[in-house]
C-alpha cells in the first residue's frame, strides 16, 4: 500500500478508475494505491513527484526537472 497527496483536479479521476486506487478515508487530497505484481513504477514515480509538489515550498518545486506534462 502507498498513500500520497494528489492535486485536487486529479483525485476524482484516480479514484474513479478503481483498482489499484482507492480513497483511504482521511485527508481531502489523499489517495491510496495498492502495490501489486502489475504496478507501473513509472506511474508511481510520477504520482510521488506530484505528491511532493503538492506539499513542498514552491521554491523547491521549481528546482525539480519535471516533464512538461507534470509542470
Amino acid at each position: 500500500m502507498l498513500t500520497f497527496r494528489s492535486p485536487g483536479d486529479e483525485i476524482a479521476g484516480l479514484i474513479a478508475s478503481g483498482h489499484p486506487f482507492f480513497k483511504p478515508g482521511w485527508g481531502a487530497d489523499v489517495v491510496g494505491m495498492v502495490l501489486d505484481d502489475g504496478v507501473d513504477w513509472d506511474e508511481v514515480a510520477e504520482l510521488l513527484t506530484e505528491s511532493y509538489c503538492v506539499l513542498a515550498p514552491k521554491k523547491l518545486v521549481a528546482l525539480l526537472d519535471r516533464p512538461a506534462a507534470l509542470g
